[in-house]
Parts: structure tokens; C-alpha cells; sequence
């Protein structure tokens, strides 16, 4: 029992690493207050998470500052056109709802709508990852999409389920404002970095081969 509350104990190891994701948490909360950082902001997280799994990353913030500053001008332009494509599907589904529109139409929305999604959910992780350009990364990140549908869906689930239970009654409302405003955004970022990892599992092994 004793090891257990030692340093190099279990207890010890969760709440460094309970810190750690609160840390990251602020951060990404912080720098995504201008609305236009939110893509810099998830990408710099995704940056932290992989090297907090890879090499027991410790020093967040520094690393979190400098994978924002890196990456500011691709993912910036990358969350451009990301919530240019919501905005324009959330006109959609507002026309949807107030016409009668054909199931046709109500599909294709849908399925455009789960491809916007996915894009966000695999764009600013894949920027994390390569240093491909934007043009690039909507193309991969479409290729998989395809590839793994069933993965894709899961990884939705994951991200979008949360938000869509807060919306059930105003008690988790409450709740998952209060998770989120402390480790909730960098709790599900670690957990989807650990499926992402593995859905990119063959396209790192080639990076680092070529490296």
C-alpha cells in the first residue's frame, strides 16, 4: 500500500497526469477566446497530447505556446474554412427546417454535414502530425474518411456525444459546462489522440522511415 502513494506510484502518476491535462485544458481554453485561434488552439492541444502519450510530456504550456505559434497560419486558415463550411450547412438545415424539403435533400445535408465533422475532428490532428499543406490535408483527411468509415463514426460519436447529451436537460448542461471549463476538452483530446495515433499508424511509420 505504501508504493502506491509514492512518487513513482500509480496515485502519484494520475494526479501529475490529472494536472497536466487541467493545465492543457486552460490553455486551449484561453487561446481559443478570439474564436478565429479555435484551429490553432486544437492543434497546439493535439501537438501537447501526442507528446504527453510518446514521451510523458511535462512541460505543457511551453510546448502548448510554441505548437500554437507554429502553426497558427495553416491551422487559422484551415478553422476558416472549416466554419465557413458550418455556416453554410447550419443555413441549410435552418432552410430544411422551416420548407418541407425531400428525404434527398435532408440526406445529402446529413452526409455533407458528417464530412464537415470529420473534417474537423481529422484536419487539426493531421496538421499536429505532418507538415502537409492545407490542400493536402483536406485530401487525406477525406481519404479517411472513406477508408475507415466505421472508425470515423466512432471517433464522431466520441467528439459530438457529449454536447449533444448537454443539450438533453439543462442539469447536464450545468455539468458538462463545469467538465469542460476544467479537464473536459483535453480529456476527450487525449482519449481521440489515441485512436487518431492508430488510424495514422501507417502513414507515420512512412515518416519516419523517410526521415
Amino acid at each position: 500500500m505504501e508504493t502506491f502513494f509514492r512518487i513513482e506510484g500509480p496515485f502519484y502518476r494520475i494526479m501529475l497526469k490529472t494536472w497536466h491535462l487541467l493545465t492543457l485544458n486552460l490553455c486551449i481554453l484561453l487561446a481559443s477566446l478570439p474564436l478565429f485561434t479555435i484551429g490553432a488552439a486544437q492543434t497546439a492541444g493535439f501537438v501537447v497530447v501526442k507528446r504527453m502519450i510518446e514521451v510523458d510530456e511535462s512541460k505543457i504550456v511551453s510546448t502548448f505556446i510554441r505548437a500554437f505559434k507554429e502553426n497558427f497560419k495553416k491551422s487559422t486558415l484551415l478553422w476558416g474554412i472549416i466554419a465557413g463550411i458550418f455556416y453554410f450547412l447550419w443555413l441549410d438545415w435552418q432552410f430544411i427546417l422551416v420548407m418541407n424539403q425531400s428525404i434527398f435533400v435532408l440526406v445529402g445535408v446529413a452526409m455533407v454535414s458528417i464530412m464537415a465533422l470529420n473534417l474537423f475532428q481529422y484536419g487539426f490532428f493531421y496538421q499536429a502530425i505532418f507538415k502537409d499543406t492545407i490542400k493536402q490535408t483536406l485530401k487525406n483527411t477525406v481519404k479517411l474518411l472513406i477508408k475507415k468509415p466505421v472508425s470515423s463514426l466512432f471517433l464522431l460519436v466520441l467528439m459530438v456525444g457529449p454536447y449533444i447529451l448537454m443539450g438533453v436537460s439543462s442539469y447536464l448542461l450545468i455539468f458538462g459546462i463545469y467538465i469542460h471549463l476544467f479537464v473536459g476538452i483535453s480529456f476527450q483530446l487525449y482519449i481521440r489522440t489515441f485512436i487518431l495515433l492508430n488510424l495514422f499508424k501507417s502513414q507515420l511509420e512512412k515518416e519516419d522511415t523517410l526521415q
